[in-house]
């Protein structure tokens, strides 16, 4: 199955060529790969921003998965 994915750092980043996977599961791999490289080459933008979201999407671009990272401050820490 073609499976497709979508990148929200603030801005949506759409994914319009998709990929062949046998599953969901190595959907959800990949996804987590995006996420990944993402993270390392953005690493500044994200301690600054703090949140990174990947989806998996079908062909109808449903979503059918979701790798999300976020970086929080614990709460009562002063900033």
């Amino acid at each position: 199955m073609r499976y497709f994915f979508q990148l929200s750092d603030g801005h949506v980043l759409t994914d319009d060529e998709g990929e062949v996977f046998d599953d969901l599961d190595s959907a959800k791999v990949e996804a987590a790969r995006i996420a990944g490289e993402w993270l390392r080459d953005n690493a500044d933008e994200f301690a600054h921003d703090g949140s990174l979201l990947v989806e998996v999407l079908d062909e109808r671009r449903a979503v059918l998965a979701t790798v999300a990272v976020e970086a929080n401050a614990p709460t009562g820490t002063v900033h």
